[in-house]
């Protein structure tokens, strides 16, 4: 990169692929349009984006299933339809990138209206193409712009390398490690703080606050089978509205989630839980019949013993990947 300055403006010179393309850049631009321009720079001529209402669905789930196919994830175009016609999945949300005529990349998006942001879920990348994925993740950045989304979310395992990187790439930064844990009850527990069924139980919905409903399609395909529903809740001392929600599945009746419902989840200073909390909920849940529970915390240390205390063992982690969008001169706030 190469730099010249007069009095006023700093000239930047930027190679894209045979191209060299100027532009003028004022120092007192707003950092995170800067960001923007830098990113879009990098998109190739040929890439196409499309969703499934005019690309084929089998192009999505070609990318799909070649991009996890060391994951063991058996998925048919009959389950993708499935999903369409229950509403979990909407058409429109289902991008596919080209590269030319070959799909290459492919990903969810949804946007949240009320938390003014578009979650990138499920975003896969074609082995040996190095450039797949530049044009989706740059038109899922546009599109958010134009809705007046304030930022763009996506989370992301460690075993996704080239999607974090390419992330990355785009500035996306990380704000946020979730750890996934599991534990089998057993043995004599004591419930030691009131535990009570959630009077608004049929508006809590588990996708909500599993990593903010970002979900993998093995996710939804999950949730939709189990049925989980709301079956208990712990009010948490000295957190306004902050509880511990466990969600018991009515088809696998042993089988249960608990998870934190805090207006400040996101927030650098982790919500308090005491290890009475969470043996409690466990106690009521294994009066319950429930023997295997599964849980989300946040991977700061107090959170991780709490739960690693009552038996709880991390079986993954995911990164919570974040993208803050400039509109005008405001700075969208980091959490």
């Amino acid at each position: 990169m190469a730099l010249s300055r007069n009095s006023h403006r700093v000239y930047t010179f930027l190679p894209v692929g045979a191209l060299r393309i100027d532009f003028a850049v004022d120092p007192v631009w707003d950092t995170l349009k800067r960001r923007e321009l830098s990113c879009r720079l990098v998109s190739t001529v040929n890439g196409r984006v499309l969703d499934v209402r005019t690309a084929p669905i089998s192009h999505w789930l070609q990318v799909y299933l070649l991009a996890k196919k060391n994951d063991g994830i058996h998925l048919s175009e009959h389950d993708v339809r499935a999903l369409l016609r229950s509403g979990d999945l909407h058409p429109e949300n289902l991008l596919v990138g080209y590269d030319g005529r070959l799909p290459t990349s492919a990903a969810i998006t949804t946007y949240d209206k009320g938390a003014c942001r578009v979650l990138l879920s499920n975003l896969v990348l074609s082995p040996g193409r190095e450039d797949a994925g530049v044009n989706l993740v740059d038109h899922v950045l546009a599109c958010a712009r134009q809705r007046g989304a304030t930022r763009v979310v996506s989370w992301v395992s460690p075993g996704e390398s080239r999607v974090s990187n390419l992330l990355g790439t785009f500035l996306f930064e990380l704000r946020h490690i979730r750890t996934i844990m599991r534990t089998i009850v057993s043995g004599n527990l004591d419930c030691q703080h009131e535990v009570i069924t959630p009077p608004d139980f049929e508006r809590l919905h588990i996708e909500a606050l599993l990593h903010e409903g970002a979900l993998s399609l093995r996710e939804r395909i999950e949730t939709r089978l189990a049925k989980w529903r709301a079956c208990l809740q712990l009010s948490l001392e000295n957190r306004n509205e902050s509880r511990l929600i466990a969600f018991c599945s009515q088809r696998f009746r042993r089988q249960a989630w608990v998870l934190i419902q805090d207006p400040g989840a996101f927030s650098p200073f982790p919500v308090k839980i005491d290890p009475e909390d969470v043996v409690s909920l466990l106690a009521s849940l294994r009066a319950r019949g429930v023997k295997e529970v599964y849980a989300e915390t946040g991977a700061d240390r107090n959170t991780r013993t709490v739960f690693e205390g009552t038996g709880f063992s991390v079986t993954s982690t995911l990164y919570r990947l974040v993208f803050d969008i400039a509109h005008g001169s405001s700075h969208a706030a980091k959490s």
